[in-house]
């Protein structure tokens, strides 16, 4: 197989991501200029050039869309400007040199700006007016986009799904690196964003209030959706042709939370999962956690099995007899790790604490993409505490213990949710995101090799030791042989000269004849 053809496909899939939110207004002409040569189709009224040479001044163009690194063409740019309607909107996507990944990996910054040497540039080119982007993990494969308003949280981190060529030696994790800068300031990402999307223009435009957004690059094409939030509403929608079906299982979803009688804050509509946006109220994860940490661990715990209770009163129980999960994706299991469960028909199994709003004492759901048959409710609270990390380093073991969760069930638990997540996750990309080289690893390995020689050396020497030893030990006592041996020769030889001294005796002769008759020698 070609070397890196799994990363190339990877950026072949996503390489659109950076362009299919924005909202360019119906029928505008645009102009693209790709300086690296990396082109990205974006409608059909989109020319594509990629150097300024190329350009005609026949033409106006309500956006001019910027691709690469804008030092190659600083001392032209005024040529784009001409070009550009009195009201239209410049582009400019590229990557930054003070980015994270620059601190996690060798990467060539020559030709990039850092935030405020962009903004300088704007100013210079009169570029007054602007809406700054923040692309992780980079442009050319993003997966979430920040604004001002709407910056990273320990949540939205765990996003910056990363992409490596193979062979890529990266001496840190970049989500550990955004998280350890998230927790001194969270406006220090916008000066490490990764790679900018830029919105400006010479006159003031009116904002399209976008503040976030997100693809699913880490799934099968036909579960990959698209969301945006904007300042009051959250939209989901397909990110290509084959995850079309997917919107519909969600509108099916939202139809069974609300036969359910649990309440919901989505809605369907043309294709779109619609969302009240919640700026002002939290996900349940962070009243519980929030609750604990500051002691008061009773309430926290009271509203874990309010929550469940509120599932088991709800959601239609069916007989474990019956075929369940686990039998559906055959799953060995012990009577005895099902008979506590509580199987519920329709299996949200994604009801988990983040996807759930707590609004004067009461739960609203949203974001329910995956249903499962007979599932148990006990199945779906675990979920919602190992996918709460600051949940589950605090007190999983009593939570546990408060929703019936035991022992046994945790293997068949873990086991089901690892084919859930498969069944849906991309295998390359997943290969792709997780297989890369860390300095770490390489001084890990280094460190096992060094203490593996080591130990092989002292075996080593701990056996010429012996051997040493042995070949001591055997000359010592071979001296003490030879001794003993002459010791035992000479004695032989006085035995001999005795026997021969008596056979010369006169008795010796004349008993001869009686030792005839006794068969014995002369």
């Amino acid at each position: 197989m070609e070397k890196n053809s799994d990363y190339k496909k990877i950026l072949l899939e996503n390489r659109k991501n950076i362009i299919t939110w924005y909202p360019f207004e119906e029928n505008s002409a645009i102009l693209e200029l790709a300086i690296d040569e990396e082109t990205i189709e974006i409608n059909e009224n989109t020319k594509i050039i990629t150097k300024i040479e190329e350009l005609s001044n026949e033409q106006k163009y309500d956006y001019i869309v910027i691709i690469g690194c804008i030092k190659k063409i600083e001392d032209n740019f005024y040529k784009l400007l001409e070009v550009l309607k009195e009201n239209g909107k410049i582009i400019i996507i590229t990557d930054n040199k003070l980015s994270i990944k620059s601190m996690c990996q060798e990467v060539e910054t020559n030709e990039m700006y850092t935030k405020k040497e962009l903004d300088n540039f704007l100013n210079k080119e009169k570029l007054y007016y602007s809406k700054y982007y923040y692309v992780f993990p980079n442009y050319k494969t993003a997966n979430v986009i920040f604004t001002d308003q709407h910056l990273p949280d320990t949540d939205t981190i765990y996003r910056n799904i990363t992409f490596y060529p193979e062979d890529t030696v990266i001496t840190e994790n970049e989500t550990n690196k955004m998280k350890d800068i998230l927790e001194q300031d969270e406006n220090l990402l916008k000066t490490f964003s990764n790679s900018f999307f830029v919105e400006c223009s010479t006159k003031e435009f009116e904002d399209n209030k976008i503040e976030f957004v997100s693809y699913s690059n880490i799934r099968k094409n036909n579960y990959k959706i698209k969301t945006i939030i904007k300042s009051d509403k959250v939209y989901k929608t397909y990110a290509n042709e084959e995850a079309k079906q997917h919107i519909e299982q969600i509108q099916k979803n939202i139809n069974i939370l609300k036969n359910n009688n649990l309440k919901t804050l989505d809605t369907y509509e043309k294709n779109t999962i619609i969302s009240i946006y919640q700026k002002k109220h939290k996900t349940l994860d962070k009243v519980i956690i929030e609750k604990i940490l500051n002691n008061d661990t009773d309430s926290a715990l009271n509203i874990i099995e309010k929550f469940l209770n509120y599932l088991k009163q709800n959601l239609k129980k069916v007989d474990s007899n019956s075929q369940n999960v686990f039998d559906k994706y055959s799953i060995q299991y012990k009577k005895e790790q099902i008979e506590n469960l509580t199987f519920i028909k329709d299996g949200l199994w994604d009801l988990i604490f983040q996807n759930t709003f707590y609004i004067n004492q009461e739960f609203f759901f949203y974001d329910q993409e995956w249903y499962e048959e007979n599932i148990p409710v006990e199945f779906i609270l675990y979920r919602a505490i190992i996918y709460c990390k600051e949940l589950q380093n605090i007190k999983k073991e009593e939570i546990y213990k408060l929703i019936g969760i035991k022992e046994e069930n945790i293997e068949i638990f873990n086991e089901l949710d690892n084919l859930l997540q498969n069944k849906t996750r991309s295998e390359i990309a997943w290969n792709v995101h997780t297989k890369n080289i860390r300095i770490q690893d390489i001084q890990n390995e280094k460190i096992q090799l060094e203490q593996n020689i080591k130990k092989i050396s002292d075996d080593c020497t701990k056996l010429l030791n012996e051997k040493d030893a042995r070949i001591r030990f055997l000359e010592e006592n071979m001296e003490e042989t030879c001794e003993f041996l002459r010791q035992k020769e000479t004695l032989i030889i006085e035995k001999e000269n005795i026997i021969n001294g008596m056979k010369n005796s006169m008795s010796w002769k004349i008993t001869r004849p009686l030792r005839k008759l006794k068969g014995l020698k002369n």
